[in-house]
C-alpha cells in the first residue's frame, strides 16, 4: 500500500481500508506463503487480518502494518511470521489473538505496539504463540487482561522459550504478562511497570 498517486511507482504514504459495518474479515492470508504487506492500515472490522491457517502457512512478512479498532485486530495461525513496525491496538478482545497450538510458531516481533485492547471484553495485547516468539522493541500497555499473554500451547513439543528484549509493559489491569504451560520466557532490559508483572508464573525468568 501508500503508492504515490502521482506516478504510483514509489510507496510515499499509507494505504488504509475501513469496514462499512465492522462484521467481517478485512484482509485474509489464508494458504499463503512468502508473501509480505507493507504500508497498510485496517479499521473497523470484526478482523482487521487472518493470518493462515496452519503450520503450511508459513513467511509472512508484515511492514509498517496497523490493526486498529477492531474486535480481533490480527488472528494469528501460521509460523515464521514477521511484524515489523506494526501496531495491534484498541481491539475488542486481543490485539493479536494467535493460536494456542503448534500452528502459531516462531513469529517474530520488531517494534509493535498492543496496546488499550480488551473494551469492551477483557482481552490482552496478545494472546497465545508463546513458544518461540521472539520481540524486540514491544510495547503492551493499558490492555484490560494482561500486557502479553503467553500460552497455554496445548500438544506443544517445543523447547524453544519466548524472547523478548527492551519490552515495555504498564498498566495493564492484571498484569504484565501471563506465563502459564509454557517452556521458558526470557525477557532481557525490559520494563514491567505493574507492582505484579507476572500472573501465573510456568518458566520465566528477566
Amino acid at each position: 500500500g501508500g503508492w504515490n498517486r502521482t506516478d504510483m511507482t514509489t510507496q510515499t504514504g499509507e494505504t488504509w481500508i475501513a469496514m462499512q459495518n465492522g462484521k467481517s474479515i478485512l484482509i485474509s492470508t489464508v494458504n499463503q506463503s512468502w508473501i509480505e504487506l507493507r504500508n497498510c492500515g485496517l479499521s473497523r472490522a470484526a478482523t482487521g487480518i487472518n493470518i493462515g491457517t496452519g503450520t503450511t502457512d508459513a513467511g509472512q512478512y508484515f511492514r509498517n502494518f496497523h490493526a486498529v479498532g477492531a474486535l480481533n485486530p490480527i488472528v494469528l495461525r501460521a509460523s515464521f511470521v514477521h511484524l515489523i513496525g506494526a501496531q495491534a491496538s484498541n481491539g475488542g478482545v486481543h490485539g493479536i489473538d494467535a493460536s494456542t497450538t503448534e500452528a502459531a510458531r516462531n513469529i517474530f516481533l520488531y517494534e509493535v505496539s498492543l496496546n488499550s485492547n480488551g473494551q469492551p471484553s477483557d482481552g490482552s495485547g496478545m494472546r497465545g504463540g508463546g513458544l518461540g516468539v521472539t520481540g524486540r522493541n514491544v510495547t503492551a500497555k493499558n490492555n484490560a487482561d494482561f500486557g502479553i499473554e503467553f500460552g497455554p500451547v496445548a500438544g506443544s513439543n517445543f523447547s524453544t522459550p519466548a524472547r523478548m528484549s527492551n519490552f515495555i509493559s504498564d498498566n495493564n489491569t492484571v498484569g504484565g504478562t501471563d506465563c502459564i504451560n509454557t517452556n521458558g520466557i526470557q525477557f532481557f532490559n525490559s520494563l514491567f511497570g505493574e507492582s505484579s508483572p507476572f500472573g501465573t508464573v510456568g518458566t520465566s525468568s528477566y
